[in-house]
């Protein structure tokens, strides 16, 4: 599977409303299902240099990043 954010080759993994992705370039992070759908629905994806700039910023919280239709849109650009 590529990754939602580079296109990357990434490992990724159904979790409860979610997509979990392992990425070797954008690192590990869960998108959900409606958010992935907003920008497709919407023809937006997500842009890889602001969204790796936000989950730089996800560090050290304890929990793997979660990107929703909130941070996907704060974070989009047209396809």
């Amino acid at each position: 599977m590529d990754c939602f954010i580079c296109g990357a080759d990434s490992n990724a993994g159904n979790v409860p409303d979610a997509i979990l992705v392992g990425c070797p370039n954008c690192g590990g992070y869960r998108i959900t299902r409606t958010a992935l759908e907003c920008l497709k629905n919407h023809g937006f994806r997500l842009d890889t240099d602001v969204t790796r700039k936000w989950l730089a910023g996800q560090v050290g919280t304890g929990e793997i990043p979660l990107i929703d239709w909130d941070i996907a849109a704060k974070c989009a650009r047209r396809a």
